[in-house]
């Protein structure tokens, strides 16, 4: 059974109270009747208890209707009101319904049987509109505080959370934590350029991230490096794509959390991990090692080092260099300690690292060492310390042939392979192998400026390949880690024809400025590579564009007309009775009116014009930035041209032309339905002409 409505009658008429309440109970909805002869006493009884409706005499004799529906309102009490009036009392009434009552009525036109229909319709009207005005706030008020809530989470949020549009790129929105981050506002960061604010102004990585977004999978992330106050910074950025009710991307999602104390702390892990794999190597070498931290600190002494000065490595370890390593030489007296502090501060001005020092041992007599220093640059976390490398001055000798070995060993090592091997920094070559000399007819010992430009001048730019930089700088342009592509070509003087390779760039962590390049031939792969391409897009008979192609194309110019307003008008051309040509000089000779009638066209249209065999002896012609008009001079010309063209059968041939201009709202599919209405009424109207629609 449904709820009881409640109505509250107030009227000082005793006799009209009754009959509306008789009214309502006889009328078969459920409803609970409340009187009141007064409006002072509707008021308490309003108080009491909620009602959904309130039928309310305009004249009662203690307080006007104007006043009570006032009084109503304060209570906060959501009754629908009608007002009661009397002959007359119009006036008056539509005053309280601009205080708010719902409707009024006469009480004439209520108090006779024919007539009850409309009280009862009324009050029923009544209660639906409050009812659904009230969910319609509760709703309302509910959607508030979600929205309060969820944008007092997003702000308050730690993260940094960027949001902007896919046309412009423009930022639409950032939060607190962003602007924190970053030491911005969101007066400044709203409408900047996202691209250069999350991606580092780097469209390459902004395409590589997003260009897999899909409905199925919205979501994914990638790490960015930045500098901010000379400080590293590492930001993981979960960028989410939000789509349309159309699937449509609408609006990016860029979510950054910083890292950084993740990454330092992986970094010393791995820089721990290098000193316990440098501690095991260092021990099985032949010359006395000792590894300090950046303050001259012993990390690590090796046993020929233990022999060499007298300590053990338990007793070495955390004292000062100078103190276990105690040397001098005839221009320096001191401990190693102020060598190292000048090797730090200074890099010895021009002395070298490379020194013939005493050493006083902690028991026993002075030796006569040669002593190397080397920073360590480790990979993670740049100077961590020295190594330091000495031995008997009569191992002099085999320490020098023993670096000369690893030189010979790693040249060996890469003469061996075919590909084409260097180690360059960003401004020469140091290194490479022989396949490199031959290639570029060069001489060993390769690495000077002149050599440096030749090769420079043997790049050639070639599509899909690394632009050709300055002649000198090719060695940075490969170590570039923000380099367009990771092909090259070169076509040194002795080629007819230039080769490319692809580039694999590994950096040498005993150097950090050192680098190893390795080109591997793959002309023929990018050859054929292109030649698959070529017939991915083209009609093999006629050499134009094949249908997929001028699909791709149509779609596009398509959009762009609609976007900036711009011309483009579409032509479709069909050879005459082709049919009766195939069947009287046979199909040869129709694939090479094809093929001349192909010519004919391409001659007579422009570079930027789209021509694609349809299919058959149907052809299309996209032409943009090109309105109805201009469209149908061009067919004229080119039916003109076809018909006076002297092709290889002895009959003339002609073409029929149907031309279409783009309008306002015109889809792809109306484009090419009105060009091919307009290449019908063509052929029904004798052929050989040009229409359009």
């Amino acid at each position: 059974m449904d709820e009881a409505k409640i109505v509250l009658i107030v009227d000082d008429d005793g006799g009209l109270r009754r009959l509306l309440a008789d009214i309502l109970r006889g009328s078969g909805h459920n409803f609970e009747i409340l009187e009141a002869e007064t409006g002072g006493s509707a008021i308490e009884e309003l108080k009491r208890r909620e009602c959904d409706c309130v039928l309310l005499d305009y004249m009662l004799p203690d307080i006007d209707g104007l006043h009570i529906i006032s009084m109503i309102r304060d209570l906060e009490r959501d009754a629908a009101i009608i007002m009661l009036t009397g002959v007359g009392d119009e006036t008056l009434a539509v005053k309280a319904m601009k205080a708010g009552a719902f409707d009024y009525l006469p009480k004439a036109s209520i108090t006779r049987s024919d007539r009850f229909f409309l009280l009862i319709h009324t009050i029923l009207n009544a209660i639906q509109y409050k009812k659904t005005g009230t969910d319609r706030k509760k709703i309302e008020k509910v959607l508030r505080k979600n929205e309060e809530r969820y944008r007092g989470i997003v702000d308050n949020s730690p993260v940094m959370i960027i949001r902007f549009f896919p046309v412009d790129f423009s930022v639409s929105f950032v939060n607190q934590g962003y602007c924190a981050y970053f030491n911005t506002t969101p007066f400044d960061a709203l409408g900047e350029n996202a691209i250069e604010l999350v991606f580092g102004d780097d469209r390459s990585l902004f395409t590589g991230v997003t260009e897999g977004l899909t409905l199925e999978k919205p979501l994914t992330s990638f790490e960015r490096f930045i500098k901010s106050d000379d400080d590293p910074r590492y930001i993981v950025w979960s960028v989410q794509a939000l789509f349309d009710d159309h699937g449509t991307i609408w609006e990016y999602q860029c979510v950054g959390s910083d890292i950084t104390d993740l990454k330092l702390a992986e970094k010393r892990r791995r820089t721990r991990e290098e000193h316990e794999r440098l501690a095991e190597t260092l021990h099985a070498v032949g010359i006395g090692v000792i590894t300090t931290d950046t303050q001259g600190r012993i990390l690590l002494i090796n046993s020929v080092a233990e022999d060499l000065t007298g300590w053990t490595h338990e007793d070495a370890v955390g004292k000062y260099c100078g103190d276990v390593l105690a040397v001098s030489d005839e221009t320096e007296t001191g401990g190693l300690m102020d060598i190292q502090y000048t090797w730090v501060e200074k890099g010895f001005e021009g002395r070298g690292t490379n020194l013939e020092l005493v050493l006083t041992p902690k028991t026993g007599r002075k030796k006569n060492i040669s002593l190397i220093i080397k920073p360590i640059n480790s990979r993670y976390e740049g100077f961590s310390g020295l190594v330091l490398g000495f031995m008997d001055i009569t191992e002099k000798r085999i320490l020098e042939r023993l670096f000369e070995y690893q030189n010979e060993f790693l040249q060996s090592i890469i003469d061996s392979q075919e590909n084409i091997i260097i180690v360059i920094d960003r401004d020469r070559v140091r290194m490479a192998n022989n396949r490199f000399l031959d290639f570029f007819g060069l001489e060993p010992g390769v690495g000077g400026e002149a050599e440096l430009m030749s090769i420079g001048g043997a790049i050639v730019d070639a599509e899909g390949c690394l632009a050709k930089p300055a002649p000198g700088g090719w060695t940075h342009a490969l170590v570039d880690p923000g380099r367009q592509s990771s092909l090259i070509a070169f076509k040194p003087a002795r080629l007819r024809k230039p080769r490319v390779f692809s580039i694999t760039v590994n950096k040498l962590s005993i150097d950090e400025e050192l680098y190893v390049a390795t080109l591997t031939d793959v002309t023929d792969l990018d050859e054929k590579r292109r030649v698959y391409q070529h017939r991915a897009s083209h009609d093999a008979l006629t050499g134009t564009f094949n249908r997929t192609r001028f699909d791709e194309a149509l779609a596009h110019h398509v959009e762009i007309a609609r976007r900036y307003d711009a011309c483009l008008s579409l032509v479709f051309m069909d050879i005459d009775h082709f049919k009766e040509i195939n069947d009287e000089f046979g199909h040869q000779a129709g694939d090479t009116i094809l093929k001349e009638i192909s010519r004919v066209v391409r001659r007579a249209t422009r570079r930027s014009d789209i021509f694609a065999r349809w299919g058959g002896e149907e052809f299309t012609l996209l032409l943009p930035h090109t309105d109805a008009n201009e469209a149908t001079l061009t067919a004229e010309k080119i039916r003109a041209r076809i018909e006076t063209a002297r092709l290889r059968i002895p009959r003339p041939v002609t073409c029929s032309f149907g031309v279409a201009g783009f309008m306002e709202k015109d889809t792809v599919e109306t484009l090419i339905r009105r060009a091919d209405e307009a290449l019908y009424l063509a052929k029904n109207r004798g052929r050989n002409r040009v229409e359009s629609r």
